[in-house]
């Protein structure tokens, strides 16, 4: 307030989410770059999977919980395989929080050793690869596959994996333009499985600010040209 900023640009941590929703209330005449609304993603894996529930966005079958006895009569009916994500964030920190479980002993086990809450697990999707697609301003700027090692499922290219950008589904780039919009996201990342069947579902999406040094250069660009007031033009994407 004594610095009488007008706009605050830049990613909030995701400890950090509910901190800041207070200062923006506390701030109502400042901008921030994302929003609030956008940033809601950011926080953790069940905000996503909640946001995609909110917009009928299609997404793994998903199912959370916060009641370790209820978890376990679920994961002791349900059929396999399934997979585990540690709810923290929007990333899965190049899938060392991603495991793979065959069996209710494999989960049980998994749960007891990571102490993980929510109890957050997801429907395997049998796919070949994924794929991440980056916009800006609604547009795709950024697309491409990532392939997993042979004979492995993870496609983080910390684990082997590896990333080409031939052919990308044009349902694809429809869906993170869709998931970009109900965001109200100018900056955007989306993970999508592309499955077996043909159908891409939303693993991960969140404000792309952390991404390759020419992305950050065009974000700056298009922030730039969106609060100059037409001094500055707006880049070609």
């Amino acid at each position: 307030k004594k610095k009488k900023i007008d706009v605050l640009i830049g990613n909030i941590p995701a400890t950090a989410y509910e901190t800041f929703r207070e200062i923006a209330r506390a701030l109502p005449n400042v901008r921030f770059i994302p929003s609030l609304d956008t940033q809601f993603s950011n926080k953790s894996k069940e905000n996503v999977t909640r946001f995609a529930w909110k917009y009928d966005l299609p997404i793994p079958k998903t199912y959370i919980y916060y009641n370790h006895k209820n978890a376990d009569k679920f994961l002791k009916k349900c059929e396999y395989p399934k997979i585990v994500k540690k709810s923290y964030g929007p990333s899965n920190y190049g899938g060392y929080f991603v495991h793979k479980v065959d069996s209710y002993d494999e989960a049980k086990k998994l749960f007891e050793s990571k102490k993980y809450c929510p109890i957050y697990v997801q429907d395997f999707v049998p796919m070949s690869a994924d794929i991440r697609v980056m916009l800006i301003g609604h547009k795709p700027v950024c697309a491409f596959w990532r392939r997993p090692p042979k004979g492995h499922w993870l496609t983080n290219t910390s684990q082997g994996g590896s990333m080409d950008y031939m052919d990308v589904p044009k349902n694809v780039l429809d869906l993170a333009v869709q998931v970009s919009k109900d965001a109200k996201a100018e900056y955007w990342a989306c993970d999508v499985a592309y499955g077996v069947d043909g159908v891409p579902r939303i693993l991960e999406c969140a404000t792309a600010f952390a991404a390759f040094p020419y992305i950050r250069d065009w974000i700056g660009q298009y922030i730039m040209w969106s609060l100059s007031e037409g001094r500055f033009r707006k880049p070609h994407m």
